[in-house]
């Protein structure tokens, strides 16, 4: 175990290195110890988003022992995991527990709207989070880099854990190889083994599918080696959902021998599979449906072990012909248990592969990414050269259909038959503009990071997508005018007057300047404190306990904001001055 504790810690002190070279900026004055939440938040929840990974770090005074709020996987359900992380070789179970347990009273409090116990930084991240999810659902995650004995690892989680289904403990050497497996990532795992109950006890389809029926007991044991990295191709992560949890967990620990018939099982996908007498052979391969079945087995203690069904399917023969089906085909029919929505597998309609195209057409290029989990080629390694599908739908929603109040997690967004997607997801659509926008993006996101000082912080740090809307309406304000009436009351005919308008546009970035993160920090600081803040301060007298971070998500807030925002461009004002160096044709 000693060997172990040392390559665990020589693994974290160069990842640590790698990261402060590789994003130097962003971890700017950052000790090792927040330097570790980072990387457990990036290789756990926001593998190509390193800013999130940053931004959800809460740490400091009145943190109520959170060292970071994230939302788990992509999906509109997803649990709020509250973090905390210890980067030191040491590991005391009860020191452990009573912090978890002081995390849960946080949890309380914030439920209960009690801001004033919290610092700034926890009370924003939470309601953020909140507004992304559709459930309150909270869950407790503790990341330590300590490597004790597995048999101290077991007593540990039987403490702390017991029968509760909301807490989850990685270990250093577990969060090694997790994070190995996603650096290595290719959405399959290399090779794997699980245990049959009978040599030979299979059925056989066209020799290149099998029924069998596993080992629950080999199944965690792989689930421990290769944690989430084994369900790559699933189109989502574990979600959880109580009363499915909690159901499984019963039959385990109370019915183990119900469980065959009363669980559908999994469905791998691989290249190539041997059977060497109990034993299955699996190269690059991956579970594509059972994720919640795989994730209960490995969080429930058990004492006899049992057999679940598994369908294995060989996706490549052994000549590197495609078999009849392709993975993606086998994960949507075999997702059946929870219903699939249309963002769980819209990164692989055509139109998002033909953005993938133009994207890199571009001058410079950039690298879209459809698909969570997928490598940055280190060619588009600059933040400004890489794009989400995620990341530009809520980019476009807030400032190309001007709808920067609207919360992150819009389900609307990703469904294919209502006009948001169509609108920003047409591939006629000029793309300079969205290449434009996440440059501006990333800009907010430098000057948050920076500390720049600002009369009204707390505006100022829940203002982007506010930002981006009001600076959208300014280049189409200074490039061309604004036609659409924003005296009317109607608040719908004036977004879809805006958005007719915007659309229009083949860039926001007009002029090239030699300074322009500079000059669009300038342009930041006077929206916050010359357009966003009176209004909130005027708020504020009459409601004390308003938070900024739910002010700004008002549509009636932003339209305000415009009305004022116009008069201020159309009269001599520094906020016209800077508008037009950025946006005016010369």
């Amino acid at each position: 175990m000693a060997n172990k504790s040392v390559e665990t810690k020589e693994f974290f002190d160069n990842l640590i290195k790698r990261e402060q070279e590789d994003n130097a900026e962003l971890l700017k004055g950052l000790k090792d110890f927040s330097i570790f939440t980072f990387i457990c938040n990036k290789y756990f929840y926001y593998p190509n988003a390193d800013d999130e990974a940053l931004y959800a770090i809460v740490d400091g005074p009145n943190d109520g022992s959170i060292d970071s709020i994230c939302l788990a996987g992509d999906t509109d359900s997803n649990p709020i995991e509250l973090v905390q992380t210890k980067f030191t070789k040491d590991f005391d179970a009860t020191v452990a527990q009573g912090e978890i347990a002081d995390m849960a009273k946080t949890a309380q409090a914030l439920k209960r709207h009690k801001y004033s116990l919290y610092s700034e930084k926890v009370t924003q991240r939470f309601t953020n989070c909140l507004d992304d999810t559709e459930t309150d659902d909270i869950e407790f995650v503790y990341f330590t880099a300590a490597v004790p004995s597995e048999k101290k690892k077991k007593q540990a989680r039987e403490l702390i854990i017991g029968n509760k289904d909301n807490i989850q403990i990685f270990f250093g050497d577990e969060i090694m190889s997790h994070i190995e497996c996603e650096l290595q990532k290719t959405g399959r795992v290399d090779y794997g083994e699980l245990r049959l109950d009978k040599p030979k006890n299979y059925l056989d389809y066209n020799g290149n599918a099998i029924i069998v029926n596993i080992s629950a007991e080999s199944l965690k044991t792989l689930y421990a080696k290769y944690n989430r990295s084994l369900l790559g191709l699933n189109l989502r992560y574990y979600i959880r959902n109580k009363s499915v949890d909690q159901g499984l967990k019963e039959t385990i620990t109370k019915h183990p021998e119900k469980f065959w018939y009363l669980n559908n099982g999994l469905v791998i996908a691989c290249e190539k599979y041997t059977m060497d007498g109990t034993i299955l052979k699996l190269e690059q391969f991956s579970i594509v449906n059972g994720g919640q079945t795989t994730n209960r087995i490995f969080n429930t203690d058990f004492e006899e072990d049992f057999y679940l069904p598994c369908k294995v399917v060989q996706v490549s023969t052994a000549d590197g012909t495609q078999n009849k089906v392709t993975t993606q085909e086998i994960a949507v029919a075999s997702n059946s248990q929870k219903p699939i929505k249309a963002k769980d597998i819209v990164a692989n309609r055509q139109e998002q592969r033909t953005l993938e195209g133009a994207f890199k057409q571009l001058i410079p290029p950039i690298q879209y990414i459809t698909k969570n989990g997928d490598k940055i080629d280190p060619r588009f390694k600059d933040k400004n050269s890489h794009l989400t599908l995620d990341q530009l739908g809520k980019i476009a929603l807030a400032s190309v259909l001007q709808m920067p109040w609207t919360r992150t997690g819009f389900k609307d967004l990703y469904d294919t038959e209502k006009p948001y997607y169509n609108l920003i997801y047409n591939t006629k659509r000029n793309l300079q503009v969205y290449a434009d926008l996440l440059k501006i993006d990333n800009y907010y996101k430098s000057f948050i990071n920076r500390n720049t000082t600002t009369t009204y912080p707390d505006i100022t740090r829940n203002a982007r997508t506010l930002a981006l809307a009001s600076i959208t309406f300014a280049s189409l304000l200074i490039q061309s005018g604004i036609k659409t009436n924003l005296d009317s009351p109607d608040e719908k005919a004036i977004t879809k007057g805006l958005v007719e308008e915007i659309l229009k546009l083949d860039k926001i970035i007009v002029n090239k300047l030699d300074d322009e993160e500079d000059t669009f920090i300038t342009l930041f600081i006077l929206l916050s404190d010359d357009v966003f803040a009176p209004s909130y301060e005027a708020a504020k007298d009459i409601d004390p306990n308003l938070v900024a971070s739910n002010y700004l998500k008002r549509s009636d807030v932003y339209f305000k904001s415009l009305k004022k925002l116009k008069s201020k461009l159309l009269n001599h004002s520094e906020l016209k001055t800077i508008s037009e160096k950025l946006f005016r044709y010369n």
